[in-house]
């Protein structure tokens, strides 16, 4: 097990360093023309996602797997958008948006 910091550390690089990972959220981010604003809140709640269901397989502080697939990835977008729709009554503007 690893600490908060080495966790932060962990998640931190996984969005800054992989570049497949950020391409990926970068298409998704065009496709479903999302906000800043919505871009921020959907890393969040990614990452928070992350900390959640992966934090307990990272084991180095200093390098990271590649723990999240493509699957992995589209489950936890579709699972961001969820929770944006129902945060802060965002739920018609978001549909408005992607047509989901």
């Amino acid at each position: 097990m690893i600490d908060l910091t080495s966790a932060i550390f962990v998640l931190d690089a996984i969005f800054d360093r992989n570049q497949s990972l950020k391409n990926a959220l970068d298409r998704a981010y065009d496709r479903y023309n999302l906000t800043t604003h919505d871009r921020a809140a959907l890393k969040a709640m990614i990452t928070s996602e992350l900390k959640h269901h992966l934090i307990l397989d990272i084991q180095v502080r200093d390098r990271f797997p590649a723990i999240v697939s493509s699957d992995q990835l589209v489950r936890l977008f579709c699972l961001g958008l969820d929770l944006l729709r129902n945060a802060d009554g965002n739920e018609d503007r978001i549909k408005e948006r992607t047509g989901l």
